[in-house]
């Protein structure tokens, strides 16, 4: 049976290798979940308040970043709610809660990106040994319905979409070293997944997906599953070779609130 509570010591080594990452533990035996991002950059993770989405976020943004040095790994963090204000990333990295940052963030990263494609005219068995010199860049889009998709009416960037310059990129993202994390409420998902150009894309990729806690009566079907009510961190992971399979996704604060535990217990004996 799954734990209601996954701490990050209980299923052993959390990096398996660069992008390769345990995120759980599956239900038929209990294995460690490991989010291979290396074959495919591309998550979503759907669920209702307190479900376990921003948890999730916080547990890859740390396990990537105590296994990662600054010249390896670099993080965009759009964070609409401030969920994740105080994780720390590396030097540099963008962090924004401001609506007004996210279109010339996403230009700034599709610029980049953009200058890792081969070069025109490269042979068969050029391209073949090609690779992009740089590090691999994560960005992670905390509730990706909050912002809005509709071209900015005023400013420098009149006219402009935030996700169009990222969706020309996602089905080369594996070879160009971008990874891309998003989360959404579970109400209104499958409906986001049609009309949202970034999820629809995302959805055509088969990008793989977690559905956390969502309500079975309105949040409608992705890929033929339904959401169901499900305990914090309980999630039906879709992947594009596996059946759905029930997880328990780690939580990175059990760790913290034992180790808080003990110090104040230590403290009251002395």
């Amino acid at each position: 049976m799954l734990p209601t509570n996954l701490a990050p010591h209980a299923v052993g080594e959390l990096y398996r290798g660069p992008d390769q990452l345990v995120i759980g533990q599956r239900e038929e035996d209990l294995a460690p979940v490991i989010l291979d991002l290396a074959a495919n950059p591309l998550l979503m993770v759907f669920g209702d308040a307190r479900s376990g989405k921003t948890t999730l976020l916080r547990h890859i943004i740390r396990t990537v970043r105590e296994h990662s040095t600054a010249d390896r790994v670099a993080f965009t963090v759009l964070d609409r709610r401030l969920h994740l204000v105080d994780e720390p990333l590396f030097p540099d990295n963008e962090y924004t809660a401001n609506i007004d940052r996210i279109i010339p963030a996403m230009l700034g990263l599709a610029n980049l990106i953009e200058a890792r494609r081969p070069p025109a005219g490269m042979s068969a068995a050029e391209l073949s040994r090609w690779t992009f010199a740089g590090h691999t860049h994560y960005l992670i889009i905390d509730d990706v319905d909050q912002v809005p998709d509709s071209p900015a009416m005023t400013g420098p960037y009149i006219g402009q979409r935030p996700w169009t310059p990222l969706i020309g990129l996602l089905a080369q993202a594996g070879d160009l070293g971008l990874r891309v994390i998003v989360t959404g409420r579970a109400t209104g998902s499958a409906h986001l997944l049609m009309t949202s150009p970034l999820l629809r894309r995302f959805n055509d990729l088969q990008a793989t997906t977690l559905m956390l806690a969502g309500n079975p009566a309105d949040s409608g079907k992705i890929r033929g599953e339904r959401f169901a009510r499900l305990p914090a961190g309980r999630a039906i992971l879709l992947t594009d070779s596996d059946s759905p399979t029930y997880v328990q996704l780690i939580n990175p604060l059990v760790d913290a609130a034992a180790v808080s535990g003990e110090t104040q217990q230590k403290g009251s004996q002395s």
